[in-house]
């Protein structure tokens, strides 16, 4: 961030002049390289240092392992039900198990390419939108930021489909609507919502040439009809029933409650330092851009709007990957307000240089540590109630439950998923006015085994009391696991039941599954609270 001694160098026209005729040339410096280099080595080091692996990852693959070995493209083999949020991404996973290639691994590393990739494209795009040297800044946030690093090696799509809006916006700003057209329908396939992007982008076509996209749109829909209609032949939907499911679950949990996210969402852009003082950047960035003129970028801007309007409006639980897509607008923001401040405050190339060093090894840290807890977690609790479940049950056993991530996969087991991403048959008993959803689908499927939080507990035996039909009476404590993460926190407390009825010794039984003893319980413990 050098400035030289003329006072040309420091007046904002000569220098928006001259970023707008680097905008018309296709080098890109070697920063940008630099930043995409960066981004592929944290992410290595992150995902080999902790091996993260995300729970909603494994849904996908076990969509990916049932196609490749023949049952299709579904959850539950013989269940015609579309629970993987992206179908071009299961589709390659499948593919890639199919030809006895580690599929874990190489989506680990489609996606950390991604997310190289992105850094080229959000340069690209706020060049072309006459922002050369913010769009350097910006390549540097993409490659350290946590989210990013996080969710790239997590197996999930997430990289994927950030790169794919990035690129749509980056050709869109280009004039090249053709691309951006196909790469919005290519992105369909990966994830649906990206329909909020193609309508912003269509309607930002439509002011900027006052005609309606007819080629585009022709373009988008002649990729998007041929999944569009086997989806609707084999499912009777054109999208996956993730989105549906949440909207009915997350709406009951909230019912009578307005935003109920808004709060969260907050706190994820405000609720540390360093996320606090991306936000205030990108503020100050905007507004020097509402000064300016938002030019190219503006469509990016208008869709992150859109996207969190109707995000905040469904009532979706907020998990951290739905933040991932918009974050580059939101870098891209920042960067313009960060270069504006170095151009006021004359930063020097030395401080440029330290500060951008410390942040990238901060951030690092953070998100190892991050990562290692998260993956600790999944190793010493859901992955061993999987492989116990799998020791312990017989061929044709369901199990009822609600993280069908990590325990579904490692039991191999017939899953009932109580939030219905791949039991879409649930959805009716998350009626109002239901005291407990749960109890009411334990009772309609009678799944041989369940797996229950402490909080998920307390709700059903309370209310099957009420109903003068004890849970205790149909399904009996066969064990319960627990695990601490870290001495501050409370143990996370899985307990599983197995159905009365089966004919089985009536104790419970004993368990075989790996994990350290003393983060274990044999009772019910804590069944007031729904820790984890």
């Amino acid at each position: 961030m050098t400035h030289s001694g003329s006072p040309a160098a420091h007046d904002p026209r000569t220098q928006r002049s001259a970023e707008q005729g680097q905008g018309r040339t296709g080098s890109v410096p070697a920063a940008v390289w630099a930043a995409a280099g960066l981004a592929l080595a944290l992410r290595l080091v992150l995902s080999l240092s902790t091996g993260f692996t995300a729970e909603d990852f494994l849904i996908s693959l076990r969509h990916a392992e049932n196609l490749a070995a023949g049952h299709g493209l579904v959850y539950n083999p013989g269940e015609r039900s579309l629970g993987a949020t992206s179908p071009l991404y299961v589709l390659l996973l499948g593919l890639l198990s199919w030809m006895g290639l580690p599929a874990s691994a190489l989506g680990k590393a489609v996606n950390t390419a991604a997310d190289a990739v992105l850094c080229l494209a959000v340069y690209r795009w706020m060049r072309a939108a006459g922002h050369e040297r913010a769009g350097r800044v910006a390549a540097f946030l993409v490659a350290v930021h946590p989210w990013h690093a996080r969710w790239a090696v997590s197996g999930m799509e997430t990289s994927l489909a950030t790169l794919g809006g990035l690129a749509a916006l980056e050709a869109f700003a280009a004039g090249r609507t053709g691309r951006a057209a196909a790469l919005l329908g290519l992105l369909f396939l990966v994830r649906w919502d990206s329909l909020l992007l193609a309508g912003t982008l269509a309607g930002a076509h439509l002011l900027r040439v006052r005609r309606p996209p007819v080629r585009e749109a022709a373009l988008y829909a002649a990729i998007v009809a041929p999944w569009t209609l086997f989806s609707l032949w084999v499912y009777g939907t054109p999208v996956p029933t993730t989105g549906n499911a949440k909207m009915t679950v997350y709406g009951w949990r909230f019912q009578g409650q307005w935003l109920p996210q808004l709060d969260d969402l907050a706190v994820r852009f405000l609720g540390t330092p360093g996320a606090a003082l991306l936000t205030t950047l990108a503020v100050v960035g905007a507004a020097r851009l509402a000064r300016q003129g938002v030019g190219a970028l503006g469509p990016g801007l208008a869709w992150m709007g859109i996207y969190w309007t109707a995000f905040l409006l469904s009532r979706n639980l907020l998990f951290e990957w739905y933040l991932v897509p918009t974050l580059p607008v939101v870098e891209a923001a920042a960067a313009v307000g960060m270069t504006g401040l170095a151009e006021r405050l004359r930063v020097s190339r030395s401080i440029a240089w330290t500060a951008a060093g410390l942040a990238a090894a901060g951030l690092a840290l953070v998100s190892i540590r991050t990562c290692t807890e998260a993956q600790s977690i999944e190793e010493n609790l859901r992955k061993p109630i999987g492989l116990w479940l799998r020791a312990h049950s017989r061929p044709g056993d369901r199990v009822m439950l609600e993280p069908v991530g990590y325990i579904g996969y490692y039991s191999r087991l017939r899953v009932v998923d109580v939030v219905g991403l791949v039991t879409p048959q649930v959805l009716p008993y998350w009626r109002r006015g239901s005291p407990a959803p749960f109890l009411d689908i334990a009772r309609a499927f009678r799944p041989e085994w369940c797996v229950l939080r402490p909080g998920e507990l307390k709700r059903m035996v309370e209310a099957a009391r009420s109903s003068s039909r004890p849970w205790e009476r149909e399904y009996v404590l066969a064990r319960t696991f627990a695990y601490t993460p870290r001495p501050d926190r409370e143990p996370i407390i899985f307990h599983v039941f197995r159905r009365i009825g089966d004919p089985r010794e009536s104790t419970s039984v004993r368990p075989r599954g790996p994990g350290p003893a003393r983060n274990r319980t044999q009772g019910p413990r804590a069944a007031g609270s729904d820790a984890g």
